[in-house]
Parts: structure tokens; sequence; C-alpha cells
């Protein structure tokens, strides 16, 4: 097991590496006063010691080493089987410690997409568009539809528009725009966001004058109803969702 071998390996060894081994270790290979003959062969032993032993003394030791180095592989399988256990501990402690993260991170991805649904206003409120294309988009108010690289689709026209009734007034400062994406994204701009209290007076609390793919557009927080998106030019509007947030 930590044998030091000069030149004349497999013949001459240290003797000094037999004294590692212990009483209980020599008991497994020989009983009694055989543990003496054992002990004394592994420090004199050598070809030439075996080769002039009695052909039963031979076949003895040779079981006796044998069972000595059974006992020997045993305790570095032990060894082994221990490093194993305290890498796999620390595998699993490290495993555990990633799903905890993964759970908390998990978690706060969640509790975020489920407190901006719990946020969004546009939920459940009545849209209407200033035109429709043909037989495509979806009926308010949902927002999610076979056409789902949009949920609404206006004629070309001036000034276009999709416009959300709260049902009553509500404090807003957030508006999130998701663009259609599969093409055309170009065509919503400028895009503002337009308030009112009546349906009468509309006013602008933010423009997007760049082509985009999602539109976080914040404002200082106001009160109003009505909330519409419209394009300041002679174009299609189609978006994929509104979002609307206090």
């Amino acid at each position: 097991m930590a044998a030091a071998a000069d030149e004349s390996v497999g013949t001459n060894y240290d003797e000094a590496i037999w004294d590692t081994l212990d009483e209980r270790q020599l008991a497994v290979a020989a009983a009694g006063e055989r543990r003496d003959v054992l002990r004394t062969s592994l420090r004199a032993g050598s070809f030439v010691y075996f080769a002039e032993l009695p052909a039963n003394e031979q076949a003895a030791i040779s079981e006796e080493l044998r069972r000595l180095a059974e006992c020997l592989l045993l305790e570095v399988d032990a060894r082994t089987h221990l490093v194993q256990a305290v890498l796999l501990q620390r595998l699993w402690r490290s495993s555990l410690l990633l799903f905890v993260l993964l759970l908390l991170v998990g978690g706060l991805v969640w509790e975020r997409k489920t407190r901006d649904e719990r946020r969004d206003l546009a939920v459940g409120a009545a849209w209407r568009a200033s035109s429709k294309w043909e037989n495509v988009g979806c009926a308010s108010p949902d927002q999610q539809c076979p056409e789902k690289s949009f949920f609404f689709h206006t004629k070309e026209e001036k000034n276009p528009w999709i416009e959300f009734d709260l049902g009553t007034e509500r404090e807003l400062s957030a508006v999130l725009v998701e663009n259609r994406l599969d093409c055309c994204s170009e065509r919503a701009n400028p895009l503002l966001v337009e308030v009112s209290e009546n349906h009468k007076k509309w006013r602008s609390v933010a423009r997007q004058n760049g082509e985009f793919k999602t539109w976080r557009a914040t404002f200082a927080s106001t009160k109003a109803r009505w909330v519409r998106l419209r394009i300041d030019r002679t174009a299609f509007l189609h978006l994929a969702r509104v979002r609307i947030f206090r």
C-alpha cells in the first residue's frame, strides 16, 4: 500500500513497510504462531527464499499472503469508498444548494411575472381599434388568439389607433408594448401613448420615435380611464400585446 522499492524491485523491499501491518490484519491472514511465520516471510521474502521452502509451506504461505492481500485491498476499497462518500456528500450539498438557488430565482421570476399580471390593468379591459383589417385578430377584450403575431390589425390609414377602456378612472404610470415580431415592426413608429379622463380630451404621456421590439413607456403617475396608442402618420397599426400598469 505504500511500498518504497529500490532498483531490484520484485526481489528486495524495505522491511520497514511491514511494520505498518497491525495484528488485526495479520490475524485475518494467519492464525496463532503462523503470524510470526508470515511476518518473517514478508520481511525476508524473495524468489530464492520462497523457492527453497518445502512445497507444503509454500502452499500455506501463498494462501496466507492471498488472504493478507485481500485484507489490504479491502482497506484500500474502504478508503476509496470513504472518499467517494465524502465527494458524493459534497456533490449532494452543492446540488441541493443549486436547486435552492434555482427555486429562489424561479420564484422571483414567477413572482415578478405574476405581479405584473396582477398589476396589468389591460387584462379584461375592453379595447377597440380605429379600423379592422379583414377577418384577423382577437375579439375584445382578448389579446391572445390564433393570430399569435398580433391581436389586432388596422387598415392603412392616417393616425391609426387602439384604445383601452379601463372601466373607471385609474392611476397609471407605465405602458408596456410588445411589437409584432414576424415582420413589419417598423410600422409602429412614431408611436404615442395618450390618456383621457372623459374620452374627449386626450393628452400625450409618452412617445417612441424608433423601431422597437418591446417598449416600456414610463411617465409620471396620472389618472385616466382611457389609454390610446396612436401612430402619428399614415400607416398600418398592429401589436402583439399591450400592458398597462399603475
